[in-house]
C-alpha cells in the first residue's frame, strides 16, 4: 500500500490507532495480548530490514550497518523492545501501563507506515475511507463552531 498518499492523516490516524488501543474499553479487555501482536508485528518489519542491510553489506552494495554507531534499525530495535519491557513491568489488569503502551505503539505505527501498512486498513480503499471519515469529522466540527 502506498502510504505516502495519505501523509496528511499521518497523525491524526496514529492518535486514532493509540487512543482506540490505550484510551478504551479496548485496552483493559485485550492487553497484554493485542499489544503484544501490534509489537511483534513492527519488530518483524526490522527483522527484514536488518536482513536487507546485511545481505546489502554481504554484496559490498552498502558499508557494515555496526561501524561506528548502532545502526538505525539496531537502535529502532532496542527501543521499542526497551518501550515494551516498560509496559509490561507497568501492566496488570484494568488500565494500568495504557500510557507506557502508547509509546511503544507511536514506534510501531511509524515502523509500519514506513512499510506501507497500517496496523487496522489492509488495503488503500480501507484507508481512504478512513481518511474521508476523519474528514467528515472535522467538517462537522469546523461547522457546527459556526454558529451564530
Amino acid at each position: 500500500m502506498d502510504t505516502s498518499k495519505f501523509e496528511g492523516y499521518k497523525n491524526t490516524l496514529k492518535q486514532n490507532y493509540i487512543g482506540n488501543e490505550c484510551e478504551s474499553d479496548e485496552y483493559r479487555e485485550t492487553q497484554p495480548y493485542k499489544g503484544m501482536g501490534h509489537i511483534n508485528q513492527a519488530l518483524q518489519y526490522l527483522k527484514e530490514e536488518q536482513t536487507t542491510e546485511w545481505k546489502k553489506r554481504i554484496n559490498n552494495e552498502t558499508e557494515h550497518p555496526h561501524d561506528g554507531d548502532y545502526g538505525q534499525i539496531d537502535k529502532e530495535t532496542e527501543q521499542l523492545t526497551s518501550l515494551t519491557r516498560d509496559w509490561l513491568q507497568a501492566w496488570s489488569w484494568g488500565y494500568s501501563g495504557s500510557a507506557e503502551l502508547a509509546l511503544a505503539l507511536e514506534m510501531v505505527f511509524d515502523i509500519l507506515w514506513r512499510h506501507g501498512k497500517h496496523p487496522y486498513y489492509d488495503t488503500e480503499e480501507d484507508l481512504l475511507k478512513a481518511t474521508q471519515d476523519i474528514q467528515d469529522e472535522m467538517n462537522s466540527l469546523s461547522d457546527s463552531t459556526d454558529i451564530p
